[in-house]
């Protein structure tokens, strides 16, 4: 028997849907097309078409369709939305670019109960559209942009992190001049500025004359460089 296709189905109000990524209970709405087709005749017959047969009026599986079927189709693909964003963890508009692997999740989640009740089964599935609404956008656009701030933080800190490495791997090796020579040769002394020239002039002696000078080199430390030497035992210590 041919599919029938092209069935409607939506959510008349906003359902609930538990965000994985998110960590929120947010509010979507949907609708879309399915196709069905029985899948066993005799178990269709009896829990669908003779119940609601009657003498001269003709019952199709379009009618059971748009009927039972479009009433309890939503809340299967709600669970469907849920579990594909949670294992993904993306939000709802990336459902968008991947329908054919969320119509295989759907057509399983909503058979599970159609097949064994109805003896009908969902051939396709297709959201035509989804989306939050009001509220919970605005409470995703928020979480977003906290989301981001996180990230740019996150990138910040490894990048300091990084520069600091490089200035203790740099100061590390021997005979490769005083710390300032070390820090204009990896191009950081311009970010210093003349403030950081000044600083070196007050605390460094004119020429390198000894091993102590040689170890000076500067980190960062909470957005500020700092001049910093090793003592005897290789542990790194400010310049008094």
């Amino acid at each position: 028997m041919q599919p029938i296709a092209g069935n409607k189905f939506g959510t008349q109000n906003a359902v609930e849907y538990f965000s994985e990524r998110y960590q929120q209970l947010l509010n979507i709405r949907f609708y879309g097309l399915f196709d069905v087709k029985i899948a066993d005749p005799v178990l269709f017959y009896v829990s669908s078409v003779s119940r609601q047969i009657t003498d001269g009026q003709p019952f199709t599986l379009q009618d059971v369709a748009q009927g039972t079927l479009r009433q309890n189709i939503a809340p299967k693909i709600a669970i469907a939305i849920a579990k594909y964003t949670n294992e993904n963890k993306v939000d709802i508009y990336s459902l968008n670019a991947n329908q054919d692997t969320f119509n295989e999740l759907a057509k399983q989640e909503v058979n599970k109960v159609w097949t064994g009740l109805y003896g009908i089964e969902a051939t396709h599935i297709l959201l035509e559209d989804l989306s939050y609404d009001q509220e919970s956008l605005d409470i995703v656009r928020k979480l977003d942009s906290e989301l981001v701030a996180m990230k740019y933080n996150t990138i910040e800190i490894e990048e300091r992190r990084a520069r600091n490495e490089a200035l203790i791997a740099a100061a590390s090796n021997e005979g490769n001049g005083n710390g300032m020579n070390m820090f204009m040769g990896m191009n950081l002394g311009q970010t210093l500025g003349g403030q950081l020239s000044q600083q070196v002039q007050n605390q460094a002696p004119a020429q390198n004359t000894g091993q102590t000078a040689s170890k000076n080199f500067y980190i960062e430390v909470d957005g500020k460089y700092v001049l910093v030497t090793k003592d005897e035992d290789g542990n790194i210590v400010p310049v008094n």
